[in-house]
């Protein structure tokens, strides 16, 4: 399982030389994965209607999310506006649907490092996470999309084969 790290930090506007600049504080860098235990937890704190992993999948949009071009934006390497992202039957995904499970993913992260309940709660998390779209959105299809549906594919084919493999159980 691959386990994901996002940043935290508070931001505040300042006022410089007539100028405005923003400015990061209390930066943090966290772990974030889904588990049972967190879907539990986020349900429990009315982040999510149920603790079932099929609901955050239902927000999923389809792999027509072309991953490439969204590399390509964050490096820099072309603009916004070039890229061409196609939502598949799920139609749009709401930024808030999408920011509840980066948060599910959260406090998965809080429970593996050991704490019984997440320092942030839904609300103080979105202060402090600031990540732009194209990470959101990279971040989200890592969350819900995970190597091991590849290894159940293949377990799958092994179990159904007619021969038995050296070593492999009947």
């Amino acid at each position: 399982m691959k386990i994901n790290k996002i940043t935290l930090f508070k931001q505040e506007l300042v006022e410089k030389d007539g100028e405005y600049e923003l400015i990061t504080k209390d930066e943090e860098t966290v772990p974030c994965v889904v588990t049972n235990r967190a879907l539990q937890v986020a349900k429990q704190m009315g982040v999510t209607k149920s603790s079932l992993a099929t609901d955050l999948l239902n927000l999923q949009p389809a792999d027509e999310i072309n991953a490439r071009e969204l590399k390509q934006l964050e490096s820099g390497e072309i603009k916004p506006e070039d890229v061409d992202i196609k939502l598949g039957q799920f139609g749009e995904i709401e930024d808030e649907k999408m920011l509840q499970a980066i948060y599910v993913g959260y406090i998965g992260g809080q429970i593996l490092l050991g704490n019984r309940e997440p320092k942030y709660d839904f609300d103080e998390f979105l202060e402090r996470y600031n990540a732009g779209v194209t990470e959101r959105v990279t971040l989200y299809m890592n969350l819900l999309t995970d190597e091991r549906k590849n290894e159940f594919k293949g377990e799958i084919e092994r179990s159904t084969k007619k021969t038995v493999g050296k070593g492999e159980k009947k």
